[in-house]
């Protein structure tokens, strides 16, 4: 088993974008907000997707993936994920306190093996109670 480490953003562009629109129309600056979410987040499903394709034809499997500040994982780690890619790698930069810029971008580990299990609904294997996603997987 090994795991590849993965980043990607929505852009620099994007988030500044909303983030001026949220000094003159705070509905507008949400609603780009969420779509910025979105883009992501369907960014780093396709990057899985394609690691499936890539590996599914050596007979090896694909896990969820694994980000710091979720299930527990401390959000400090993110140095050390950090320091395993080249300097601003995807336009993407930490601040002192691991803190991602732009700050619509995802990083973690997406794990690759022969006995690797893939769970569908992610959020019902965490174990952090107090997590505001919680309510949404009952």
């Amino acid at each position: 088993m090994f795991a590849r480490m993965s980043a990607c953003t929505a852009g620099k562009e994007i988030c500044d974008y909303a983030k001026e629109l949220y000094q003159t129309d705070m509905l507008k600056g949400f609603l780009l907000e969420s779509f910025a979410n979105a883009v992501v987040e369907a960014a780093m499903d396709r990057i899985q997707d394609e690691m499936r394709e890539q590996f599914g034809g050596e007979g090896l499997l694909v896990s969820n993936r694994y980000s710091p500040g979720y299930c527990g994982w401390n959000v400090a780690e993110q140095k050390k994920l950090f320091n395993l890619l080249p300097r601003d790698f995807c336009g993407i930069s930490l601040s002192d306190s691991a803190l991602m810029s732009p700050i619509k971008s995802i990083s973690g580990f997406i794990g690759i093996g022969k006995e690797i299990r893939y769970k569908a609904y992610k959020c019902k294997a965490c174990t952090q109670k107090q997590c505001v996603y919680r309510k949404f997987v009952a």
